[in-house]
Order: structure tokens, then sequence, then C-alpha cells
């Protein structure tokens, strides 16, 4: 083979390379070939391989140690010692979902937390982010407030993963989930009226709406009460029947 023949088909050998990178370079950049956001998100169905691959390591880890003892209370029976029965007491238990606070959870609880508990409200926030913290502070008194609901939160900057899965790019942003489904979110201030200045009631009448608390009066339900007419108070009305919150 000549050389002119091998100069042309390396030519086109590098052109077709230049080809399809800018290609993919142009699909990568092009804006209308974003997915749009899902509204409603099942975490049955997000990521069950990352999922597998975290219980295969946990049974591996499980099965080494279980290993590891048996190949030493075997020495200990050659050598005619009497190994020590398994102390259960001491064994490291996962953490329990707690009712009637608000706690911190990690992107390795975040699954669980939400597929083995019915109602979840769960925020991404940020630890240097002001408008994260005012959440908190009304979270904290909804989820005493409310034990039949479990109230946690979860440091954004340290789960990547899900905050791309979940399409996370406001925060603070509050997700709330039934039987571990995303159906709704809280984007800001978005709906609490008041904007920074909002009241907790106002975040209680919202979860009320949404069926992730009930309802312990008429004030959370947000329904106005009528005051009576008497000889010196002409027709009054209140917005609540107990003060705001």
């Amino acid at each position: 083979m000549n050389n002119a023949l091998l100069n042309n088909i390396a030519t086109q050998i590098v052109a077709e390379k230049v080809m399809k990178d800018k290609l993919k370079e142009y699909e990568e950049n092009d804006p209308n070939n974003k997915k749009e956001e899902v509204k409603e998100i099942d975490l049955n169905e997000v990521d069950n391989n990352k999922k597998d691959d975290d219980e295969d390591d946990l049974f591996n880890e499980e099965d080494d140690n279980k290993f590891l003892e048996e190949i030493k209370n075997k020495r200990l029976m050659e050598i005619g010692i009497k190994p020590k029965a398994r102390d259960m007491s001491k064994e490291k238990k996962p953490k329990k979902s707690s009712y009637g606070e608000y706690r911190e959870i990690d992107e390795s609880e975040f699954l669980n937390t939400l597929l083995k508990n019915k109602k979840v409200v769960c925020h991404f926030y940020h630890k240097e982010f002001e408008k994260c913290k005012i959440m908190d502070k009304h979270l904290i008194e909804v989820a005493f407030a409310h034990p039949e609901t479990l109230f946690v939160k979860i440091d954004a900057e340290k789960s990547p993963f899900f905050c791309t899965k979940l399409g996370i790019q406001v925060l603070p942003t509050v997700l709330l989930s039934d039987n571990g489904k995303v159906f709704e979110r809280i984007i800001g201030f978005e709906g609490l009226e008041g904007y920074e200045d909002f009241k907790t009631i106002n975040l209680i009448r919202k979860l009320v709406m949404s069926k992730m608390v009930n309802a312990k009066n008429s004030n959370e339900k947000g329904e106005i009460k009528m005051k009576k007419v008497t000889r010196f108070n002409n027709m009054e009305e209140s917005s609540s029947d107990e003060d705001d919150y």
C-alpha cells in the first residue's frame, strides 16, 4: 500500500473522530436536550443498583466477620479454651426513626428513611444559608407538635447524588413523601406568606393541606371564626380562634 493511500485513510479517520467529538459536545451543551423535571418521584425506583451495591457490601462485611469469628473460636477450642458467648447487647444497632423530634440523617440513610416511614418531611439544607436556618426553626416546632409525621433534614452539600437525582437546585427545599413517593416540595418559602418572616402556623397549614400532618384545631385548618355580637362591640371577626404561633 503506497504512502498516499495511507495518508488519505489516516486523514479520514481523524476527520470522523473530530466530527464525533463535536457532535457529542453539541448534544451535551444543547439546552433543549434537558429532560423536564418529574413532579412525582417514586423512591422505590431511584437508583436500585446503588442500593443493591450498598447491601452487597454490607452482607460481604458481615460474612467476613462471621468467618473470622469462626476461625478464632475453633483455635480457642483446640487449645482448650471455651469461647465466650456473643454479647448481643454490644452490637451496633441501626438508628431508629424518632417521631416528635427533628433530627439529621446522612445520604446513606435517606432511602430507608423515606421508604420505611409512611409520612416524611425532609429538609435539604446548607449549614451556612440563613434561609435554611429559618426553615429549621419552624420545622423543629412543627415536628414537636405533630409526632404523627417524621421530620428530618439532610445536608445538601454532603448529598450530591440525591440532589442530582431529585433535581434540587434551590435551598432550602423541603420534600413531602408519602409511602416512599415524593409528591410535593416546598422550594424556598413559596406558599408560606410573609416570605422570610412567615409564621409557623403558615407552614402547618400548608402541611395540613398536603395531608402530611393532622390539624389539631380550626386554626391549623385555616378556618375563620366569627366573634359574637355584643352591645359593646359591633360585628367583628378574628382571623382565627387562637393566636398565631
